[in-house]
């Protein structure tokens, strides 16, 4: 039950970020090619982490093995978002992002780390952490 609980939670976050996504083409912003570029690379990562995990759920993989990679790529993933913030927010610094595409970025790499979050909390009640 929590499990799908948690699946669930990351099901609305992509939701979200749809919704970011079409505001943006609402709004006619524009994002940077960087900024483009580093929301691709996180979702690559994150779509990767959601996959090994719920590949663990399918062969329940309860190993120690699989919560320690599920750890450290996830930390990777917090750190990956961490970086885009920071160049984002250089960006905003030089005036090259508007308050409202400011706020729509944020909140999609907000969303990408929550998804993460969700999906290692699924780790966790594999190797019964929780």
């Amino acid at each position: 039950l929590r499990m799908a609980d948690e699946f669930e939670s990351i099901s609305d976050y992509i939701t979200n970020i749809l919704k970011l996504r079409l505001k943006l083409k609402d709004t006619e912003q524009r994002m940077t090619d960087e900024g483009v570029n580093d929301l691709q690379s996180l979702h690559d990562k994150v779509t990767e982490y959601i996959a090994m995990v719920a590949e663990a759920v399918q062969n329940e993989n309860h190993t120690p093995e699989f919560f320690m990679e599920a750890k450290t790529k996830g930390t990777a993933i917090t750190r990956m978002m961490k970086d885009c913030r920071s160049k984002h927010l250089e960006r905003v610094g030089q005036g090259i992002a508007t308050p409202l595409k400011s706020l729509i970025y944020t909140d999609m790499l907000t969303a990408y780390r929550r998804i993460k979050d969700h999906a290692f909390n699924i780790a966790e009640v594999l190797a019964g952490e929780k």
